[in-house]
């Protein structure tokens, strides 16, 4: 098995693709969350893939929150009923949340 990279080797190679001009921040954002939440669905829960359920997803501030809009809306277009909370003032909530 390969050894993962670091936070700081992934944030290095984002900056030089997304300088590149092949892809944008967003894009990648949106790549990221949407393999999220397939990979969830194939390892962590199998058995509810292929069916509509409830899901919560909590997003905080930073990327990783950024994830959690975009995890939601795949479930949502699969189906579920999907329902988000963001765990900060709404002031504070990211222009591309309002994307999703």
């Amino acid at each position: 098995m390969q050894n993962p990279i670091t936070p700081a080797e992934m944030r290095a190679v984002e900056q030089v693709t997304i300088a590149s001009g092949s892809v944008t921040g967003l894009a990648l954002m949106v790549r990221a969350g949407r393999q999220a939440a397939a990979g969830v669905m194939r390892h962590a829960c199998p058995d509810l893939a292929g069916h509509a359920h409830k899901a919560v997803v909590l997003c905080g501030l930073g990327n990783t929150g950024r994830d959690g809009f975009v995890i939601a809306r795949a479930r949502a277009e699969h189906g579920w009923n999907v329902e988000v909370f963001a765990v900060y003032l709404p002031e504070r909530l990211p222009p591309v949340a309002c994307t999703f």
